[in-house]
């Protein structure tokens, strides 16, 4: 499980098998790129985010001749506004 976590955090499989010789441990880079491929294969799709593509945008304005900042997210996809939002 360390050698697949340390692949997942970003190493190569060589990097791993670099990493796994440190305490001892004697494995080959295939067998590295088995156990990630194996696990991959084994566990489900992560679940996605709706929406998927966001845009958030700020802007200055002046209420009550204070300055203020507004900030809008939009969906991207639908144009849809998803929240707006002012702070001094």
């Amino acid at each position: 499980m360390f050698g697949v976590r340390l692949h997942f955090m970003g190493l190569s499989d060589w990097e791993v098998t670099g990493v796994l010789e440190l305490p001892g441990v004697d494995r080959s880079h295939g067998a590295v790129w088995n156990w990630t491929h194996d696990l991959a294969e084994a566990q489900a799709d992560p679940p996605t985010a709706e929406p998927s593509w966001v845009a958030i945008d700020e802007k200055q304005i002046e209420v009550d001749a204070e300055n203020k900042w507004l900030y809008a997210a939009i969906d991207r996809g639908s144009k849809l506004l998803l929240n707006i939002e002012i702070q001094r």
